[in-house]
Formats: C-alpha cells, structure tokens, sequence
C-alpha cells in the first residue's frame, strides 16, 4: 500500500494540485494494476488519496482519461531514462548494455506499472499505445544518432538504423512480457546481460 502524505496548505496552490494529481495517480497505479478490476475503482481511488470523486473527475476526466495519465506518465519516465542510460554510456555497444539493464530495472522498481500496460488497460488501449508511439518516435530519433557509426553485419548494413532500435526494443518487450504472464517471480534485471549479448551478437557483431 502506498504511504499518501498529508497537503502541506502553505504550499502555493499550483504545487498543492500538481502534488494532488500525482498522489491520485500514484493510488491509481495500485488499484488499476490488481487483477479484475472493479467498477467502483474510482470511489476506492478516491477514498484512499483523501479526494472526492468529483475531483477524480475534474482533473483526469474519466476513469480511462486516469488510466491512461498512469501509463503515460510511466511509458514518459522510462524511455527518458533509457535515452539518458544510452547517451551517458560512451559507445553504441554501452550504450545498449546501458539502456537495457534501464528498462529491466525501471519494471522491476514498477511491477504494477507493468502490468497496467500489458494486461490491464482493456478499453483504454487505444490512447495508451497512441501515447506510446508518440513518445517512442521522439526517444527513437535519438537512439538512432547514437548509433548511426555502429557496425552492423552486411545483411543489415542497408536496414535504417531505427529498424535496429525497433528490434531492440521487441526484445525487451518480449522479455518483459513473459515475465508478467508469468506471475513477475524474477529480477528481470538478472537478464540484462543474456538480452544485451544477443543483441549485440545478431545485430552489430559483438562478441
């Protein structure tokens, strides 16, 4: 269960709805991740981050515009940070290793995020993957400068360089697919290293 602290009422007032908003989203995350999701989420959501259900309302809309906040702002989180891993890194074949090990750990650290948006988001799939490739085809263009020098096996030579992010990304996908359908047991970190080898061993000849 979340910790939900108390409003701080000297705060100004656009600091005290943006620290709202966030503590509705942060109890959404928990309730839109359990598995049959009831009809009267929205009362409990609103119940446990102290608010009435009208401003549940006011603020996201409706119980999908909620979901879909919780899972943009995740989908926004991670691949800023994978970015950031690549381009902190040095080198294309760091900076995989880099994003990789990023994204396992971001889902390790947000389980429930995981799940919200690979099993959960029913009805509201629509935004969230509009949501995802909005904010893909940004963080894609700057993976493909990265690696732009990067060696890559004759076969592929002639494929653009965002092809070759894309692959790296289904790998992750996958990886962290199997790992919700599983029941999330494991790190997922602990397999950084066996993506970032297959990876670098099939798409830019690294040993």
């Amino acid at each position: 269960m979340s910790s939900v602290t108390p409003l701080d009422l000297d705060l100004p007032l656009a600091e005290r709805q943006a620290e709202r908003r966030q503590r509705i989203m942060d109890v959404a995350l928990e309730v839109f991740a359990r598995p049959g999701r009831r009809h009267d989420d929205i009362q409990e959501i609103a119940k446990r981050a102290r608010v009435g259900k009208a401003t549940v309302y006011r603020e996201f809309g409706s119980r999908n515009g909620l979901l879909v906040a919780v899972a943009t702002e995740g989908i926004e989180d991670l691949l800023a940070r994978m970015v950031q891993a690549a381009e902190s890194a040095g080198d294309p074949e760091a900076g995989v290793a880099s994003a990789v090990r990023t994204a396992l750990a971001f889902f390790d650290e947000r389980p429930r995020l995981a799940r919200i948006l690979l099993l959960e988001a029913g009805e509201s799939r629509d935004p969230i993957v509009a949501a995802y490739l909005e904010r893909y085809a940004v963080s894609r263009s700057a993976a493909v400068a990265l690696f732009e020098d990067s060696t890559v096996p004759a076969a592929l030579s002639d494929r653009p360089r965002g092809d070759l992010i894309d692959v790296l990304m289904y790998l992750i996908t996958g990886r962290l697919f199997y790992w919700v359908l599983t029941g999330q047991r494991t790190r997922l970190v602990a397999d950084a290293e066996t993506l970032t080898r297959a990876y670098l061993g099939g798409v830019m000849q690294k040993g």
